[in-house]
This record gives structure tokens, sequence and C-alpha cells, in this order.
């Protein structure tokens, strides 16, 4: 029930139970003044999601500037194949091969991204979660995807002109 309406059904509860008119004339104004801050409470919290959502794009930005060149690689495999359930294990052997680099390697840079907040995943003492990426991860890994996207179309550019 929104507040619009539970404003509406109380207003009409006091006009049927209610004689005295100056008695609902103050209640009127009461629920006209909770109806305002409603109003301004959702506006807030609109602004509020609105600044968290820029210190999100900041922080994934700066962390995104601190990444190696393979964790930046294997961030972008774990987005590519966010939807498969795959334990940390199994990652390390796909991303082993898919990427053409050590195991050891892949575990390493794992951890870091896992203790960094950009993956959740199973650790020594929490074993068989599959690897996901958090909210910072995600939009770290949209910032890759962009990236990307970025240097490809300059690729492009440049093999137009040399053309």
């Amino acid at each position: 029930m929104g507040v619009r309406h539970l404003i509406k059904t109380v207003k009409e509860l006091f006009l049927v139970h209610v004689s005295d008119t100056e008695l609902i004339g103050d209640i009127e104004s009461i629920l006209s003044d909770i109806l305002t801050i409603h109003y301004f409470l959702r506006q807030k919290n609109k602004v509020l999601v609105e600044e968290l959502s820029k210190y999100k794009e900041k922080i994934a930005t700066t962390v995104f500037e601190n990444l190696t060149t393979k964790q930046k690689a294997i961030l972008r495999e774990i987005a590519d194949m966010n939807g498969k359930s795959l334990t940390l294990t199994a990652m390390i052997g796909i991303l082993s091969k898919k990427l053409d680099v050590a195991p050891s390697t892949i575990r390493w840079n794992l951890v870091a991204l896992r203790n960094s907040g950009l993956i959740n995943a199973g650790n020594k003492d929490n074993k068989g979660i599959p690897v996901r990426l958090t909210e910072i991860g995600k939009l770290t890994a949209l910032a890759l995807m962009e990236e990307q996207t970025i240097s490809l179309a300059e690729t492009e550019i440049a093999l137009e002109i040399d053309a």
C-alpha cells in the first residue's frame, strides 16, 4: 500500500467517524504534511542513489587504473562467463588455458581480485563458492569492456587512415 493510498484511507476514515470540522481540518493538515515529507524523502533518496552511483564509478575507475594487465584480462573473462557457476579451482583451469598463463599466476591474480573485493569466490575455509563479480567488480569489468571497445575503434580508425 502506497503512502498516498494510506493517507486517502485515513482521511476517509476520519471523515466518516469524526464530526468535528476543526479536528478534520487539523487531520487534513497533518496528512498533507506527511505527504510533503514523503515527497522530500523520495527526492532525497534519488539524490543519494545518484551520489552513490557516482562514488561507485569513481571507485571502479580507481580500481581499474591499479589493475595489472593480467588482472584486467582475467576480470574481462570472468565478466564474459559470469552466468557460469564455476569454483575458483575450475576457473583457474579454464583461464589458464584460455589466456595461456600458468595456473599459479591465474590463482595468484584471482586471489588478488578476491582480496580487492572485485570478485567473490571460495577460500580454504569456505570452499565450493562459485566465482562471481561483486558490484564494484561489475563496474570495473564494464570499464574494461568500454576501454576494449574504444581501443578497437581507435585501431580501426588507424587502419583506415593507413589504407
